[in-house]
């Protein structure tokens, strides 16, 4: 029972890059950030085939992703810390981005198997 092969990697502490490889995913997956200029740190992620939208918040001192799901009633809506390892960030993704619990678990692996994405996007702070 020693084995490592399940061990999530140890929460960090916050910092800019806190949230990056679900950005990173979200970019891949056509989301986009809008900005708010009086907020530089905090950006709304969505997309148009998508009732799901993302707030990810990266400064201090509340940084979070706050996830929120369907247009209809009612709605429901996830958050989680920087403490919440990036492979747990990227299953939950999935889960609310896929109706077919099957196709959730295929996409989830598929991205957790994929080298993380090299910052062609704009950070989140």
């Amino acid at each position: 029972m020693g084995s490592t092969a399940n061990r999530l990697e140890p929460p960090g502490p916050a910092g800019p890059d806190t949230f990056e490889r679900l950005i990173g995913e979200l970019h891949e997956l056509g989301f986009e950030r809008s900005l708010t200029a009086s907020r530089p740190h905090r950006g709304v992620y969505a997309a148009t085939d998508s009732p799901v939208t993302l707030t990810v918040v990266t400064e201090p001192p509340d940084p979070h992703v706050h996830v929120r799901g369907g247009h209809d009633a009612p709605g429901w809506h996830l958050y989680w810390t920087p403490a919440t390892p990036a492979t747990v960030q990227l299953i939950a993704l999935y889960a609310v981005l896929n109706d077919d619990p099957t196709a959730a678990i295929h996409a989830a692996r598929a991205a957790l198997a994929a080298e993380p994405a090299t910052k062609p996007y704009p950070a989140a702070g």
